[in-house]
């Protein structure tokens, strides 16, 4: 390929046709796209919450209280994984807690160890006994005793590992962290919760909708966080307002753009989640 060859005239230097155009383009690439001040801006709307609700621990899916579409409140039931054995285990624990009959008969002992100490305590200030008779009255009283005390521990114990147990079923009930609509039911009964892949149910916020709009720079220095918007559902020319609720504190460096979210307020699911909205700064 030959080299672009330089024009020298008098005292000035004139590149040729192609190279001028090449600067010419390079420049005009570089410089920053403004967009006209009638630019609308498009978004889609998304639901304010998505939920992926997980089960704390694997196990086999028992019973499911839901189906899509279904609206749950706050801490609502939506699926319980298998819990035979826990259930069994907590049925003996309340018998262990409840028993009292070894209990009482320790104390019986005990009390009966204990009058026998008195007696020989007795008859040793009169005189009689021996002093090993007294010691060894004295030990069985104080064994006695701490056989009462571990019975009554166990007892303790027992009611603790109920509390356990009862903890442990409740990991097993997969109830919504927040009040929503059920879009997908991930498991059906029968159905293994694995570690790997714990989502049960997924539940959406529609209460309120959330949109992400990516505005040039110099638009998004004028708004600010909480300020009012108003905008346009294009298929339905329904106008809507919404609130900023965040503001990207960087610009694209590529795009020159920065993300504003905003929400609009959905009472009785009014909008739909996915709908195109815009926006006229």
């Amino acid at each position: 390929m030959s080299t672009p060859q330089l024009f020298v005239h008098s005292r000035f230097t004139i590149a040729p046709p192609t190279l001028l155009f090449i600067v010419l383009a390079s420049a005009a690439a570089a410089a920053p796209r403004n967009d006209p001040p009638s630019a609308s801006y498009d978004a889609f709307t998304e639901p304010f919450q998505t939920i992926d609700v997980a089960a704390a621990e694997p196990g086999r899916v028992a019973k499911v209280f839901v189906e899509p579409g279904a609206q749950v409140a706050a801490d609502a039931l939506l699926m319980a994984l298998d819990s035979q054995v826990l259930r069994a285990t907590r049925a003996v624990a309340v018998k262990q807690s409840e028993a009292t009959s070894e209990i009482d008969s320790l104390r019986i002992e005990h009390q009966r160890l204990a009058h026998r100490y008195q007696r020989l305590l007795e008859l040793r200030s009169q005189g009689a006994g021996s002093p090993d008779e007294v010691l060894q009255a004295e030990t069985e009283v104080k064994i006695a005793q701490l056989r009462v005390q571990t019975a009554l521990e166990r007892q303790r114990i027992a009611e603790l590992e109920i509390a356990e147990i009862d903890a442990r079923i409740a990991m097993k009930e997969i109830r919504s962290p927040i009040a929503g609509i059920v879009t997908e039911v991930v498991q059906e009964v029968g159905e293994f919760v694995a570690g790997a892949e714990p989502t049960t149910v997924r539940v959406v916020d529609l209460s309120a909708l959330r949109a992400v709009f990516y505005l040039p720079t110099q638009v998004a220095m004028q708004l600010q966080v909480g300020q009012t918007l108003a905008l346009q559902f294009p298929e339905s020319a329904a106008d809507v307002a919404a609130t900023i609720r965040h503001i990207d504190p960087v610009t694209n460096a590529e795009s020159g753009r920065v993300g504003v979210e905003v929400i609009i307020d959905n009472p009785n699911n009014q909008y739909r989640s996915g709908l195109r909205c815009r926006l006229h700064p």
